[in-house]
């Protein structure tokens, strides 16, 4: 079933791809009609899909994950990243494939994120929440496809954007929901972007003395077990709470360690005596 192609998405790649005739691969087009688009306006376009079926004088049959070709200024995936059989291989070939600074673009939809109104309308019976996720579970998650997105590109732009009334080509269904469908747009990385976890947390300045050896024992457990880790930093801030900034060489090394540390005693230890915890990160542009 061929999507309806609306003026909002068309709006959102007019406004990220770089102007024509830039290179432009559309990985697992389909039907091609947004090839065909895209044609029109003037881009140098390439077309693949790894259904046979799809094949036409503008559509090669191949697979994202082993394609070869010239560098692209831009690589859209419209509804097709979600399909692909390896998330790490596609997105390594799309970002292989990208000049220095070239542009990958998603289009995509978040089938974790669906409720019952939204599976209800889909299958066009009550009760079907089980068998909208029973329909989807083979294919990638919305999370899952972020996540291995930002591991590999610096995620430029993402927004939360109506779904199913492409796909049932109702423009009512948009009433329903609102947060189905995914638009990124990324930049490709000429080398890893650094990384800063900062944790901000209250420490009572009776438990300083406790707090630093246990810090210290987490931080060489952590580098015992996983690379990336390359600077730390325990600073006490002016209203006394303290901000504690790990700095890693990419975003796929910090990644790996959190999901580990929870299962460290020294994880558990060095915490025990903080409040108040909050986390984010932020990405190292420049260094002086």
């Amino acid at each position: 079933m061929a999507l309806m192609i609306d003026l909002g998405y068309m709006d959102f790649l007019s406004s990220h791809l770089p102007p024509p005739p830039a290179r432009v691969l559309d990985a697992g087009c389909g039907s091609s009609d947004l090839a065909g688009r895209l044609s029109q306006a003037g881009y140098d376009v390439t077309a693949i899909d790894i259904d046979p079926g799809h094949a036409s004088p503008t559509v090669q049959v191949a697979d994202i994950c082993t394609y070869e070709d010239e560098p692209f200024d831009a690589v859209v995936f419209s509804l097709s990243l979600h399909h692909v059989h390896s998330l790490d291989e596609a997105l390594d070939r799309a970002s292989a494939l990208l000049k220095p600074g070239g542009s990958l673009i998603v289009d995509e939809f978040a089938h974790e994120r669906a409720d019952s109104a939204i599976a209800d309308r889909f299958f066009g019976e009550p009760h079907s929440l089980r068998r909208w996720r029973e329909h989807h579970r083979a294919l990638h998650t919305g999370d899952a496809m972020i996540e291995a997105i930002s591991a590999r590109f610096t995620i430029t732009s993402l927004a939360r954007v109506p779904y199913l009334h492409r796909y049932l080509e109702d423009d009512t269904a948009r009433d329903i929901e609102s947060v189905l469908g995914l638009h990124l747009t990324a930049l490709e990385r000429t080398t890893p972007m650094p990384i800063i976890r900062t944790t901000r947390y209250t420490v009572a300045p009776s438990d300083l003395d406790e707090l630093l050896p246990r810090r210290a024992a987490l931080i060489a457990r952590i580098r015992a077990e996983f690379p990336g880790l390359t600077d730390t930093r325990l600073t006490r801030l002016s209203d006394g709470t303290y901000a504690d900034s790990w700095c890693w060489s990419t975003h796929a090394h910090m990644e790996a360690a959190l999901a580990a540390a929870p299962t460290f005693p020294e994880a558990a230890a060095a915490f025990a005596s903080a409040t108040n915890i909050t986390a984010e990160n932020a990405e190292l542009l420049a260094e002086q």
